[in-house]
């Protein structure tokens, strides 16, 4: 009798890797089957039993160590305008960014860590699945009515047709700087300069160990608006964005 044939493992793809997993757990395989966008290309590279999706993930990240990173989200806005949102974790990057592609149609690039190439000057879409941190639900829901479907595992939800298109020209419309002041929470925004938006960059981002990333930095969020907007609810800040980009 011939020999059952051998199923091939599924190849995802983040970011600009192809991947396939070996030896994972039946729970985090079906995760993933779920979750990750998947390709028809070879796989590039092959993680053998990750422990968590988180740990795939930032495994495929290291694998863009040619990047420039921002801990940051992004978004293309159904008139094609480009922003980019950063913060530490906590500052509400991603419920806004979340929101925004739930309710106004704006197409996803990153939602925590932004990678971009500099050699050629493109956004990396990261198609990796929305977080979910407790207190999202209750935030989206009380912001925009609405909540992302399905959620899988209790904290992810695959971004499905919310992703971005690939290749997207490095250069942003919008910059915002998101931040929290906890003591004494005063919603606030401020013009800031291209070179304000920078510094504000370098404790959340590898700028410093990239040669050349400051000045392509500058120049992506050059002429656009920079702002920065300390606390607010995600209605306030999602209501700012629209104004904005309108």
């Amino acid at each position: 009798m011939a020999s059952e044939r051998t199923k091939q493992p599924a190849v995802y793809k983040l970011g600009r890797v192809a991947f396939s997993v070996e030896n994972s757990n039946p729970t985090l395989s079906d995760e993933l089957d779920a979750l990750i966008p998947k390709c028809q290309s070879p796989a590039e590279e092959t993680l053998n039993s990750p422990e968590t999706l988180r740990t795939l993930q930032n495994s495929i990240y290291e694998l863009h160590n040619d990047c420039l990173w921002l801990d940051a989200g992004c978004l293309i806005t159904p008139s094609q305008k480009k922003v980019l949102i950063i913060g530490r974790s906590g500052a509400g990057k991603s419920t806004t960014t979340m929101a925004m592609a739930l309710a106004y149609n704006c197409k996803v690039v990153a939602e925590d860590i932004l990678l971009i190439d500099i050699k050629n000057d493109k956004l990396i879409t990261f198609g990796a699945p929305f977080s979910l941190k407790p207190g999202t639900l209750e935030l989206l829901r009380d912001s925009v009515g609405k909540v992302p479907s399905p959620i899988i595992g209790g904290e992810w939800s695959p971004l499905g047709d919310m992703v971005a298109p690939r290749d997207v020209s490095a250069n942003f419309d919008v910059s915002l700087v998101f931040t929290r002041n906890y003591q004494a929470p005063n919603f606030r925004i401020t013009t800031i300069t291209p070179a304000e938006f920078y510094r504000k960059c370098l404790p959340i981002s590898n700028i410093l160990r990239m040669k050349g990333a400051g000045e392509k930095l500058l120049q992506y969020v050059g002429s656009g608006i920079c702002l920065e907007i300390e606390d607010g609810t995600v209605q306030q800040r999602v209501d700012k964005i629209l104004e904005l980009i309108n």
